[in-house]
């Protein structure tokens, strides 16, 4: 497990999440990152996009799942990026 997803679980923790939510979130987190097979400062705005695109049509994920995991990795870039929106614009401006 990467520090930052290990710190993202941490602070979960600490602001009071119950431990299923802890797992389910890091656990998208993790999807996300396999899914690529790159690091998650690596994945653009359009290719979250299409994961979420893909997760609903191809693999079947009902629309809980994909509140879950669109819950738990905006959590994830918005602890570690200030939000998810700065984060994009601001590894668009790097590419």
């Amino acid at each position: 497990m990467s520090h930052l997803i290990k710190r993202f679980k941490e602070d979960l923790q600490l602001a009071g999440y119950a431990k299923r939510s802890v797992d389910s979130y890091a656990s998208a987190v993790l999807r996300l990152q396999r899914f690529y097979n790159k690091p998650l400062e690596d994945i653009t705005e359009e290719q979250l996009r299409q994961y979420w695109l893909c997760c609903q049509n191809e693999f079947g994920w009902s629309a809980a799942t994909l509140r879950i995991s669109y819950s738990g990795i905006q959590h994830f870039f918005y602890q570690n990026a200030g939000s998810i929106l700065e984060y994009f614009q601001q590894h668009q401006m790097e590419a």
